[in-house]
């Protein structure tokens, strides 16, 4: 089912993750990552220019191992850090959001 941008679909995570990777790149949000600004200036590039960028992060529980190294290992994610400190999700999301309005990756709202 699918409604103004939301759609609703039985699939694992590993098949929404899997078709994630194949529209562009993958990252995934870990405390001791490579900071993110770090990270995006290499994604600036034309090469880049029309693939998607999707982040994965965790909540209060982390994923699993078995997650982890799926998607590093299988689907080829980059580990990216936003600091040392520990964030709520939400606060992970707008981060993101700002960063990649910074290197005008995605439209200022």
């Amino acid at each position: 089912m699918q409604t103004d941008g939301i759609t609703i679909a039985n699939k694992s995570f590993a098949q929404v993750a899997s078709e994630l990777a194949q529209d562009g790149l993958l990252f995934l949000l870990q405390e001791n990552a490579l900071q993110l600004r770090e990270q995006l200036p290499q994604f600036n590039d034309p090469q880049f220019e029309n693939q998607s960028l999707s982040f994965v992060l965790g909540d209060h529980v982390d994923l699993t191992s078995q997650e982890t190294e799926f998607l590093t290992n299988q689907l080829g994610a980059i580990a990216v850090g936003l600091g040392p400190q520990s964030y709520l999700a939400s606060h992970c999301i707008i981060y993101v959001l700002m960063e990649l309005q910074k290197m005008n990756l995605i439209p200022t709202f």
